[in-house]
């Protein structure tokens, strides 16, 4: 029995599915050419609805993680390695997994629609929106028709902080990306996977589907990445199975089998200190998200809560219930570029992500039936708390300063008299509701920031640094007194909001499985 894929070709969610089943060489069967015939498969697989995968035993999983437990917990893992690395074997791997697996569909997603919506011009993405969602056929459709859809996707990204505003620095912060990783690949031209581990981990998935839905399918970026940075195209088609905008399969991509005959026990809890620089990226922008997740707290214990309706869940979370948020919510923080301050809107599927992966690297006794894991748990966190409180971003932002005012912008555009007022010294990172990172004409405009040697090497830190940093972020993400997760509420998907009390009670009564 095969896994049947639903959705649609330019949903992330989709991508990481197949890349997933294709490393995890588990067979599979896609139906995203158009919505009338994936809605006619769901209704004939008897999924929950058209944007799901089906399991041979006729379960439906909405998110990329609720599928791979269910995989993993199948007995799959007996005979190979599981994506999910262990905590207690491999801590520092565990920790880079899941801050990539939150940079990858979070940010990179959002640098996907900005290519996709703001930066790009193809004619050929509407023309393909067209054809899965209105059965129109893309051929000719006139440009205006072309430059009004694409305005109205703009109006609905700008909520969430993609737009022409913000645009300069995502297109920036992607060239870097893909420069470190070129160096990273270059240098290890014989490592197969990411983290340097001998079989494919989450972070894999999650990097191959993020660049596979937002960056292979479009041009631009896809001529970008494919001429300019081989060696991480390379990678790419060796986990995802894109080549030249088309997916190829496993057929048609390179050494696609030979992790299998590697042994892939008892390898070193080592990361390769040629990722520096991608992690100091993933560093730059994750403040971004620890104050989405520091909003959700306070919208949590304050009135915000009321606004919520809470409705009994259904299976898996049956016997609890929970308070449904629709996938914008009203959930609001601050994004500051430049001189640019923007109010953003959070994503439950977000905010789902980045609370999920803050349990998994702070509580330890989450999602994990391991013995012995006292000891290694008491020196991750005796770790995280020496860790310095302050995140430094020593490339772009400025020096450490005291004058800090607090700003709210009424829209997602530039309020220039808050702007005015800020001093371009003055420190936004210290706390990362005013975290402000910078494009390089402005810091270099402004001399901000003086230029480091050996500018062109973003890695003079040690990746452990890095990952001190990222872990002592995931630790303020974290929230122990709500559990989401993404929940079919009749037909509709919602991020269901639960009380961890009723968590812990449904865990109990399902003792040895993850919901």
């Amino acid at each position: 029995m095969a896994y049947r894929v639903l959705g649609s070709p330019y949903a992330l969610v989709l991508h990481q599915h197949v890349a997933y089943l294709r490393l995890r060489r588990q067979p599979f069967k896609v139906y995203c050419r158009t919505l009338t015939t994936t809605l006619f498969y769901a209704l004939l697989f008897r999924a929950r609805n058209a944007f799901c995968t089906v399991t041979p035993d006729g379960k439906s999983h909405l998110q990329m993680w609720q599928l791979v437990d269910a995989v993993e917990r199948s007995g799959i893992q007996s005979v190979e390695d599981p994506f999910l690395v262990k905590k207690r074997t491999h801590p520092n791997i565990h920790l880079a997994t899941w801050s990539i697996f939150v940079y990858a569909s979070w940010w990179l997603a959002k640098t996907g629609a900005m290519y996709r919506w703001v930066d790009g011009e193809s004619i050929e993405v509407v023309e393909g929106y067209f054809r899965y969602f209105l059965l129109i056929p893309g051929i000719g459709v006139p440009r205006a028709i072309v430059r009004q859809f694409r305005q109205a996707m703009q109006r609905l990204t700008s909520v969430t902080g993609v737009s022409k505003e913000t645009a300069p620095y995502m297109h920036e912060h992607f060239q870097r990306l893909c420069g470190a990783l070129e160096e990273h690949f270059q240098q290890h031209a014989e490592t197969m996977f990411l983290l340097g581990t001998p079989h494919p981990t989450l972070a894999d998935v999650s990097m191959g589907a993020a660049f596979s839905a937002n960056f292979l399918m479009d041009d631009p970026p896809a001529s970008f990445v494919v001429q300019k940075f081989p060696h991480l195209n390379r990678y790419l088609e060796r986990v995802t199975g894109w080549r030249g905008g088309f997916f190829v399969g496993a057929e048609h991509t390179e050494e696609m089998n030979e992790w299998v005959i590697k042994a892939s026990d008892g390898y070193a809890d080592v990361i390769p200190e040629s990722l520096s620089a991608f992690f100091q990226l993933i560093e730059e922008v994750m403040p971004f998200m620890l104050s989405q997740c520091a909003a959700f707290h306070a919208f949590m214990a304050g009135d915000g809560v009321r606004q919520l309706k809470r409705e009994p869940l259904e299976e898996p979370w049956k016997g609890c219930s929970g308070y449904l948020v629709p996938q914008v919510t009203e959930i609001k923080s601050l994004m500051i570029i430049d001189n640019g301050v923007y109010t953003v809107r959070a994503r439950a599927q977000d905010l789902e992500v980045a609370l999920l992966a803050a349990r998994e690297v702070v509580d330890d006794d989450f999602n994990t039936d391991d013995e012995g894991l006292g000891e290694v748990a008491e020196a991750s966190t005796q770790k995280m708390t020496s860790a310095s409180p302050t995140l430094t971003h020593e490339t772009l932002r400025p020096e450490a300063g005291s004058k800090t005012r607090a700003v709210v912008s009424s829209d997602t555009s530039v309020d220039n008299k808050v702007a005015a007022e800020m001093d371009a010294g003055d420190s936004l990172a210290g706390d990362a509701d005013f975290h402000r990172v910078f494009t390089k004409s402005n810091y270099r405009q402004r001399g901000v920031l003086p230029m480091r040697r050996g500018t062109s090497n973003l890695s003079s830190i040690a990746v452990d640094s890095r990952l001190d940093a990222l872990r002592t972020m995931l630790y303020k993400m974290h929230h122990p007194h709500y559990t989401l997760s993404s929940v079919f509420h009749g037909r509709k998907m919602f991020v269901a909001i639960i009380p961890e009390y009723e968590v812990d009670r449904k865990r109990k009564e399902t003792k040895g499985g993850v919901v």
